[in-house]
């Protein structure tokens, strides 16, 4: 998508900041939820459904986007909300 090196290696890094910071926060997220419902089945796979149907659209919106920042923007996004439906 004619980025330089540098802007490559710098988009590349993104993704993985957002699966990082959605493992922090998924698991912050299912315990409150497992509080909340006191069912610990619904807490995860809830949240491990949603947020794994929502990375797959996400990543798919990004092939349609032209601007290789919107198309890592969508796939950071995407990482993000697996990694919180990962930690189920």
């Amino acid at each position: 998508r004619h980025v330089t090196e540098e802007e490559s290696g710098l988009l590349t890094s993104q993704p993985l900041l957002g699966v990082a910071a959605g493992g922090f926060v998924g698991g912050f997220l299912i315990d409150a939820i497992d509080r909340h419902t006191r069912d610990r089945r619904i807490s995860r796979q809830l949240v491990a459904v949603t947020c794994h149907g929502l990375c797959g659209l996400l990543v798919l919106a990004a092939m349609f986007v032209e601007s290789p920042r919107g198309a890592v923007a969508l796939i950071t996004v995407g990482s993000f909300v697996f990694a919180i439906g990962g930690a189920c």
